[in-house]
């Protein structure tokens, strides 16, 4: 099937360069989805979620010192893409909404 990646970066972050990166692999009736949280150009958390037909939706909390990213990952029901909403939050405040969607294509 193979792998979609995609990088959502804050123009709002007090740090320059802090982005969640997604690497999102489809394998027939799954998909491994990875997220790095990056400060400065550093990695400074990775996730790794996996989903399908009985996992379809996971929460992902990512933190790292004065900030954090909040959502969810939600596999279609096809198993043909996978969909991120979430927010991330800087100190006390949220920065910015996040929505990313990974498409196969078959």
């Amino acid at each position: 099937m193979g792998i979609v990646k995609s990088t959502i970066y804050s123009t709002t972050a007090k740090e320059a360069m802090t982005q969640l990166e997604f690497s999102t692999d489809f394998q027939g009736e799954t998909a491994s989805v990875t997220v790095n949280f990056v400060k400065a150009g550093t990695v400074v958390n990775t996730e790794t979620y996996k989903l399908d037909a009985d996992n379809l939706i996971s929460k992902v909390s990512l933190s790292a010192p004065d900030m954090n990213s909040e959502g969810t990952l939600t596999l279609a029901t096809h198993t043909n893409s996978v969909v991120f909403s979430g927010v991330g939050i800087w100190q006390d405040v949220t920065s910015f909404r996040v929505e990313n969607v990974a498409i196969a294509y078959r």
